[in-house]
């Protein structure tokens, strides 16, 4: 049920009320951490179900619990609750100079990218802040190792952390010139598996990849080439590929980037992969004046807008339940 917007500030304490309740899981808890009474807490309760016209809790004298529509509902007034607490932080942190340590670790291959132009600016821009970096493809465990934020592409699963998706980009198979003349040509993302066609992946990479056809078909396929060389670094797999040594994924980023201008070519043409999330990560304790906060917003407002070519910008923020 939505609200009617005239209806929205009368509800908004009431709602706040019981995302303290859903939180704490009884009235007097939630009393307490709001400085309230525990009857004052009901009447807001009760005040919230009568305007929604559903129940949101069952009660009994020595507990309660969230109906079904309570436990949805309770989602909803969290990512309310967080999302102005991130505004009120965000604005008071703007009237302060950021100071501290920041560590973060990004993927090997950022350090031949455009986001390397984008740290020097931030490190110049904000002296007072120490970077201490880690270009490094394998997995951080950033509350265990004591990361602030971490660059991280593909799917996300740890609910545990909170997460801003920052751009989108394109895998494609790439190859010398001189191999694809040698083993080519590949008409299909098939052809790439063929026996005797040399391919270097990493631990790292996806083991299966889709592509389509990009002339508005409803053609996929999909493959898994056999490596000859694994890398456990996407950059060092991609500087071999440089060399000859045989085939293997590139971003686009990188294959379009002036300094590897003909060094590189794609080998699969009216073909495309699905593009792929680069995400920011961080602790979920972390709050809106963090330096890790601080560095995403610079990121979104300083440099997403002015992204290379082959990489896309998100217009989607998401959270973890």
């Amino acid at each position: 049920m939505r609200l009617r917007e005239n209806g929205m500030i009368e509800n908004l304490k009431p709602v706040a009320v019981f995302a303290k309740v859903a939180e704490t899981g009884s009235f007097s808890a939630a009393a307490k951490a709001l400085g309230m009474s525990a009857p004052v807490v009901s009447q807001h309760i009760s005040q919230l179900e009568k305007r929604l016209d559903t129940a949101l809790i069952y009660r009994s004298t020595r507990s309660l619990s969230l109906t079904d529509a309570g436990q949805r509902f309770a989602i909803h007034a969290r990512n309310m609750l967080d999302a102005l607490g991130d505004g009120f932080e965000e604005l008071a942190g703007d009237t302060q100079t950021p100071s501290g340590t920041l560590s973060v670790a990004l993927p090997a291959l950022i350090l031949e990218s455009v986001f390397m132009d984008w740290l020097a600016q931030y490190a110049a821009q904000f002296p007072d802040v120490h970077l201490r970096l880690s270009f490094d493809d394998h997995f951080k465990d950033l509350v265990r190792e004591g990361y602030d934020l971490a660059i991280r592409s593909g799917a996300m699963v740890d609910s545990s952390l909170k997460m801003r998706k920052l751009m989108d980009g394109e895998l494609a198979p790439v190859g010398t010139r001189e191999l694809v003349e040698k083993h080519g040509p590949f008409n299909r993302p098939s052809d790439l598996e063929r026996e005797g066609v040399p391919w270097i992946g990493t631990h790292l990479a996806v083991h299966n990849l889709t592509f389509r056809k990009t002339d508005g078909g409803n053609e996929f396929e999909t493959i898994s080439p056999k490596a000859n060389i694994v890398v456990d670094s996407a950059l060092g797999a991609v500087k071999l590929i440089e060399r000859g040594v045989g085939f293997g994924f590139a971003p686009q980023f990188y294959i379009q980037s002036a300094r590897h201008e003909g060094r590189l070519v794609e080998v699969m043409q009216g073909w495309e992969t699905d593009p792929i999330g680069v995400y920011a990560v961080w602790p979920a304790n972390s709050g809106g004046r963090s330096l890790s906060r601080h560095l995403i917003n610079f990121l979104e407002t300083e440099c997403m807008p002015n992204l290379p070519v082959g990489v896309k910008r998100s217009g989607k923020t998401k959270r973890p339940d």
